[in-house]
């Protein structure tokens, strides 16, 4: 086969999970396939984590496509039409057979509306903004942007769901026939491990110093977030109504990466709950720093609502570390027989669990040791079988045969396309330029009078 891949977003969203799960999923298919070959389809300035594919012999870097002024695509649909009629050809010329999107978004490059050269196989990870629609209020266009995504799901041939939770929700909210999505499990990077003690204790103490903390003897662990589905509250009011002298010796370090308004807010509700001493922030972390978390931790607690995979289980279980999570959505996939499971909405009973692990060492090497085995499933080879499946899943429900003209082009439309290119570079200089020098040097002037 020849395999087309849009990786043009993949920059964008490296720090995130969907930008994550693409690029293992990725390497891990190519190297598993050296029968067939890969085109990714990039833009023309290749970004530092596209380049490390330049090494595989079955992969070519097309470098077709420059940013867009998305404003203008969202106004005007036919200029839709046209990237895709654009996309559509390329995809002929490159004789490819099946086309992957790995990320169905509109937020930096326009998706196609609909394809023809080949068979089409997109990638699902969740559908939180629609399930939880009132807790995630958007502004009109990128609602718009999120509907018009989610629809064209319905127009790929085979879907990639992360698990089997998704899955169901794709049916159930989507209405996609369950036997055209297939399931790739994440898998977890080899860097999250258990480490020996003294690497342990040698990362802690740099870190502790670097939070300008004292040590603590114990401490437990959540990797989390700001959004409502993250449910970092519940687990705020659950560490509270722990016992006095255990939060004492005990406090909660809690890892994220928000903004200053966010975690303000989170400290004043740890306030609130007579915990701010014992509840530590400490923003976004490197990655080694937390793996020494993990594995240092007495037991990591992931209270979310929902996610469409969970990573911080995975890696938690990786790491030796005994697990609290939910019973919600993908939580029960996850986390198997390797963690503790309590209703995301009960506060009590995630109390009582803490406690339990707390007090129960013997408790805690069960579950660690029911963790390993665990997150061990969830590794590379798997993704890659589980994605080649998908691609030669998607053969069988795109029958039709390849055309012998390549798709024709609506170019009435291209003289708008040039125009709205340089639009979108003079906006960008503008703001990187003139913009964003000059709010620098505004805020730099008022702090300074604020301190005379």
């Amino acid at each position: 086969m020849r395999i087309g891949v849009d990786v043009r977003l993949i920059e964008e969203l490296f720090q995130r999970g969907m930008g994550r799960y693409t690029l293992q999923q990725l390497h891990a298919v190519i190297l598993a396939t050296p029968q067939h070959h890969y085109v990714l389809f990039c833009l023309k300035k290749v970004p530092p984590s596209l380049r490390a594919f330049e090494k595989y012999p079955n992969v070519t870097l097309a470098k077709q496509f420059v940013r867009y002024n998305l404003h203008t695509f969202t106004k005007a649909p036919r200029f839709l039409d046209t990237l895709t009629q654009m996309l559509d050809k390329v995809a002929w010329e490159y004789e490819i057979d099946v086309f992957h999107i790995p990320i169905m978004m509109n937020f930096i490059q326009p998706i196609p509306t609909q394809m023809t050269a080949c068979a089409v196989v997109a990638t699902v990870y969740d559908l939180i903004p629609l399930i939880f629609a009132e807790h995630f209020p958007q502004p009109l266009v990128a609602q718009a942007l999120y509907d018009f995504g989610i629809e064209r799901y319905k127009t790929a041939d085979y879907l990639i769901a992360i698990s089997q939770a998704t899955k169901h929700d794709t049916v159930r909210l989507l209405g996609y026939p369950s036997e055209r999505i297939g399931v790739a499990y994440p898998a977890v990077d080899k860097s999250f491990m258990r480490l020996d003690d003294a690497t342990i204790q040698a990362r802690l103490t740099a870190l502790w110093q670097k939070l300008g903390i004292p040590a603590p003897a114990h401490y437990i662990f959540t990797v989390t977030d700001h959004f409502y589905t993250k449910n970092l509250d519940t687990l705020l009011v659950a560490y509270a109504q722990l016992p006095a002298d255990l939060r004492l010796t005990t406090p909660l370090i809690v890892t994220f990466d928000i903004y200053p308004k966010d975690r303000v807010r989170f400290m004043a509700r740890a306030k609130e709950l007579g915990v701010d001493g014992q509840v530590i922030f400490t923003g976004r972390i490197p990655e080694d720093d937390l793996v020494a978390l993990y594995n240092g931790a007495l037991f990591t607690v992931y209270p979310s609502r929902y996610e469409g995979f969970g990573y911080p289980i995975a890696e938690a279980m990786a790491c030796g570390s005994p697990v609290i999570t939910t019973t919600a959505a993908s939580m029960p996939e996850v986390a198997g027989e390797g963690a503790l499971l309590v209703n995301p909405e009960d506060a009590e009973a995630m109390t009582d669990a803490m406690h339990r692990l707390y007090h129960d060492a013997d408790l805690r090497q069960s579950y660690r040791q029911g963790g390993y085995a665990q997150a061990s499933q969830f590794n590379l080879d798997a993704l890659a079988k589980a994605t080649h499946d998908a691609y030669q899943q998607a053969l069988t429900y795109h029958p039709a045969p390849r055309s012998s003209a390549p798709p024709q082009l609506n170019r009435n439309n291209h003289l708008w396309l040039i125009v709205s290119f340089y639009t979108y570079g003079i906006k960008r200089r503008l703001y990187d330029k003139v913009y964003l020098p000059t709010r620098r040097w505004l805020s730099k002037r008022i702090k300074g009078v604020s301190h005379k």
